[in-house]
């Protein structure tokens, strides 16, 4: 019998490929034939699974950000149920920061495709609906904590969440760039929730 082809698995490992090289010598460097040196595959086994290089890209940016995604889930697993909400939130800010060699790659790729978005209307996309989606999560979740009182109703909840994630990401890129370093970034991601919800103490 002929061998059955997983081609979701084929299309991951090229994708995979794709994220090394970006994350390796940058964005710039992706082409179809480094692509296929780098998956171990023909140029057209690439281009089988990917019709375009914007093809390939797309679907790359979604692995990373789904990677991203499963790594920060996986470090808040075992603090579920949380005991506090400053906790809870204090460990969400810390789990996206890159702080393994894992969790760094990926934020050095994050990176690298939103530099390229702003000459790229699909990858755009992906990063708006990313983003909103975030946002929108976020701020629900700031509204539920302050109808229970845990933040003063004077607080606009859009505003803190947008404000959390942008801290979020200027650490991120800072730790990455290597302007600041790992434990500066989680103090001032602890500083920033404590000027939310209030230092220990006060919970």
């Amino acid at each position: 019998m002929p061998k059955q082809v997983d081609h979701e698995q084929r299309r991951r490992h090229i994708a995979e490929a794709v994220l090394r090289i970006t994350s390796r010598d940058g964005l710039e460097a992706v082409s179809l034939r480094d692509v296929a040196r780098e998956a171990g595959v023909s140029m057209g086994s690439v281009q089988h699974y990917f019709k375009t290089k914007d093809d390939m890209l797309v679907f790359a940016l979604e692995r990373v950000v789904d990677s991203a995604r499963e790594r920060i889930r996986a470090r808040l697993e075992p603090l579920l149920p949380p005991t506090s909400i400053r906790g809870m939130f204090r460990a969400i800010a810390v789990a996206g920061l890159p702080m393994d060699a894992e969790s760094v790659e990926e934020a050095r790729v994050i990176i690298a495709f939103d530099s390229r978005s702003h000459v790229n209307p699909r990858l755009a996309e992906i990063n708006q609906r990313i983003y909103t989606e975030a946002l929108a999560s976020l701020t629900e979740q700031f509204q539920g904590i302050q109808e229970m009182g845990g933040i003063p109703a004077d607080r606009d909840a859009a505003l803190e969440a947008g404000t959390f994630l942008a801290v979020a990401d200027g650490l991120r890129a800072a730790v990455v760039l290597g302007s600041m370093s790992k434990e500066d970034a989680a103090r001032i991601a602890e500083y920033h929730v404590d000027s939310v919800f209030g230092p220990p103490e006060a919970e």
